[in-house]
């Protein structure tokens, strides 16, 4: 398939704009409509919502289909309008930093590559966030993505054009700082794998749902759950990961809810429990 994409006629009019815009640029795209309306499934087949229901963050909000039309009309426009022109413009920035190279790259590269790109996430979005909601700013941009405070996975891009410009960070300055710690940068293809998790990250991130295997073992349970809470209050929980927000004292708050809602819910567990032995008592 590389090889394929490499020696096909359009790749060897324009490299560049083929390479280092259309193939990010379309798989993102996709995953990103994708994956976020089957992610709508979880809330509109009522069969599959009352399934998914106790994982649900915020179980007494539903989400409406006026709220995913509102949604999906700018999110569409943005896409291919701020998305689309920012991609081509930033096609001079990437190449230096991306290697294509028609061999793959090894399992040393693969796994000493994907950290970066995702520490360069948590750095790139934890500064570039909490300056979102400085309050000279927050009321002129990011107020737009804030008018969801129990988001789903498609409003996750439902922001104001300058902030769009701004979360292409998130994707691109992982890469950038690999390219400059690998001779002849990043390749091309570990780029485009980042761009579907990054993608699907954010979608899971916003999806309203504690899933599996989203969680930071040591620092937090659930990345959906941590950054809910942040569409919650505000002003906590400013990263992806949970790490910068640690260090500089940010995600206190939700820690505390987090105590606190694991011991009600392990003293309704242990109400549950002593009330079901009672009645197998009186019962016996």
């Amino acid at each position: 398939m590389w090889t394929w994409l490499l020696a096909h006629p359009a790749t060897q009019a324009n490299p560049d704009t083929v390479l280092l815009f259309a193939v990010p640029y379309l798989l993102a795209t996709l995953t990103y409509w994708l994956l976020g309306t089957l992610f709508l499934v979880l809330d509109f087949v009522p069969a599959i919502a009352r399934r998914m229901h106790p994982i649900k963050i915020q179980p007494s909000r539903k989400v409406t289909l006026n709220a995913v039309f509102k949604c999906v009309r700018r999110v569409f426009v943005l896409h291919f309008t701020v998305n689309l022109v920012g991609g081509l413009v930033s096609i001079p920035l990437m190449k230096p930093f991306i290697r294509v190279d028609p061999e793959l790259p090894g399992l040393v590269e693969v796994l000493s590559t994907l950290p970066v790109y995702i520490l360069g996430a948590e750095v790139w979005f934890y500064y570039g966030h909490r300056l979102l909601h400085h309050p000279k700013l927050y009321p002129h941009c990011h107020k737009v993505h804030h008018e969801y405070k129990s988001p789903f996975a498609l409003a996750a891009l439902y922001s104001h054009p300058l902030e769009v410009l701004q979360n292409a960070g998130v994707v691109n300055f992982g890469p950038l700082l690999m390219g400059c710690m690998v001779q002849g940068g990043t390749h091309a293809l570990l780029y485009y794998i980042w761009s579907v998790l990054a993608t699907q990250g954010i979608l899971v991130h916003h999806s309203g749902y504690e899933l599996p295997l989203d969680g930071v073992p040591g620092v937090i349970r659930s990345m959906s759950d941590f950054h809910d809470f942040h569409h919650q209050v505000f002003n906590q929980n400013y990263g992806v990961l949970g790490l910068l927000d640690w260090l500089h004292g940010t995600a206190e708050g939700y820690q505390g809810w987090v105590w606190v809602e694991h011991h009600k819910n392990s003293e309704a567990e242990g109400i549950e429990r002593l009330t079901a032995s009672k009645d197998k008592v009186h019962t016996s």
